[in-house]
């Protein structure tokens, strides 16, 4: 919210997005607490989801903006020990690309970057 409203009294349009938060831990689905999977999910989906929403009015004022999520190559290559890493960033990857469908006729972009 705070940043929501700096951005509104200074400019009221802004220009790009980068969400680069993430969080991971390792381990097996059977040891893992749900607890431990919905932080993960939180930070790496919601979280980008939520200030991305927050944002969109500001994005879409100006024509030709841009969202850039920062997702992994974990979001489609899986390895051992870590499901929820891998599930929050294919969820990731997937608004990313519904969310640049729904936003093309206002001219925003919308990009993924996958390191790894």
């Amino acid at each position: 919210e705070a940043a929501f409203q700096l951005v509104k009294e200074k400019t009221n349009t802004l220009h790009a997005l980068v969400n680069n938060a993430g969080i991971s831990t390792s381990s097996f689905i059977d040891w893992m607490t749900i607890e431990s999977m919905r932080e993960i999910m939180d930070v790496n989906f919601f979280g980008h989801v939520a200030i991305t929403k927050k944002l969109l009015p500001l994005l879409i004022a100006k024509r030709d903006s841009r969202v850039v999520n920062i997702c992994s190559v974990a979001g489609f290559l899986t390895v051992p020990m870590k499901s929820a890493y891998s599930a929050s960033k294919y969820a990731l990857e997937s608004f990313s690309d519904c969310l640049r469908r729904e936003m093309f006729p206002w001219g925003l972009r919308v990009s993924i970057v996958e390191p790894g």
